[in-house]
């Protein structure tokens, strides 16, 4: 097991929320079954008793020079030697500024104070599953578990993240601290927090202030997330803010109205699915038409001599026909 060893300046106190007590007569534990509690999991590769001991789960983190650890801590008042799969399972809102694919556990020979181990092979899953697993872990003495992106290097720093709406499309602005060797931010949604696609991308420029806007949010809950990556094509990703979106009833703006070049049309329902966009001069005569697939469309006028056309929007439910005027 490769391991990185690092001083780490341990908190004296420990807000406890749970804890498990073993006494004399001990727990059992199989080689290759599975104990698990409060998140904690123990898979151990021969058979394990421990006896005469105290499991105690905290929401404190643990504090270092360079960082800290989620917000999930388990203490052994006296240690174990382990050998096998320790994994922790935990919330979003248990990251603490930490970023989910970057997480390593982090192990400690005491429950309060000493050396902590932090592994570089941890496993992280896949994104949004928010459980971080070591299967290598050889005869430690456990102490003290819990995981942190101590030690990483970030190729940007994500000091804030956040969501908001106008009722009709979603508002993503983020700030960055320093970035190394940082490409971009792609921005990605989901419906359900865990199958997530990309709708835009957001080039790292060195600005401390970003936005992107989603004109196109799905009915109901809509998650958002931000890819950090590299310039070598690593990346790391941002907590997972969201917003909910009820039914909208079906309306179309166009605009700018009169037109010199780029003509827009938005709809702002909930379905935005497949249209047809038809221009035509007042006699009915076709001059362009566009599929549309979404919320927006964007019409090139530019080409058009001056006049008044008629620009036609037709999908499975609605046709709806308006002027517009080219200067």
């Amino acid at each position: 097991m490769k391991v990185l060893f690092t001083a780490w300046a341990l908190l004296a106190a420990m807000s406890v929320s749970a804890q498990l007590s073993v006494g004399s007569s001990g727990i059992f534990i199989s080689g290759g079954t599975t104990f698990y509690t409060e998140g904690l999991t123990l898979i151990p590769t021969s058979n394990l008793t421990i006896t005469s001991d105290t499991i105690a789960y905290s929401t404190t983190p643990r504090t270092g020079p360079l960082g800290a650890s989620i917000n999930k801590v388990f203490t052994f008042t006296t240690p174990i030697t382990f050998t096998g799969t320790l994994g922790i399972r935990y919330l979003a809102s248990d990251l603490n500024g930490n970023t989910e694919s970057l997480l390593q556990l982090a192990i400690g020979n005491l429950p309060q104070s000493g050396t902590i181990v932090t592994t570089t092979n941890s496993t992280d899953g896949t994104p949004g599953s928010y459980y971080v697993s070591n299967a290598s872990i050889s005869g430690v003495s456990l102490g003290l578990l819990t995981a942190t992106n101590f030690g990483v290097t970030l190729p940007v720093a994500l000091l804030a993240f956040y969501a908001t709406s106008d009722g009709a499309s979603t508002q993503l602005r983020w700030q960055a601290g320093q970035a190394t060797n940082f490409d971009r931010f792609i921005v990605e949604r989901s419906t359900d927090g865990a199958g997530f696609h990309e709708i835009g991308v957001v080039n790292g420029a060195g600005e401390p202030s970003y936005a992107f806007t989603d004109d196109a949010p799905a009915a109901g809950m809509n998650y958002y997330r931000l890819k950090m990556e590299d310039l070598d094509g690593s990346a790391s990703y941002s907590e997972i803010v969201s917003l909910k979106y009820g039914a909208l009833p079906f309306s179309l703006a166009m605009y700018p109205n009169p037109v010199m070049q780029s003509l827009t049309l938005r709809r702002t329902d909930a379905s935005g699915g497949a249209a047809t966009v038809v221009v035509t001069d007042q006699s009915g005569r076709i001059l362009m038409k566009e599929h549309m697939e979404g919320k927006k469309l964007l019409l090139d006028l530019s080409r058009m001599p001056g006049g008044i056309y008629l620009v036609q929007f037709r999908d499975k439910d609605h046709v709806e026909t308006m002027k517009v005027s080219k200067l």
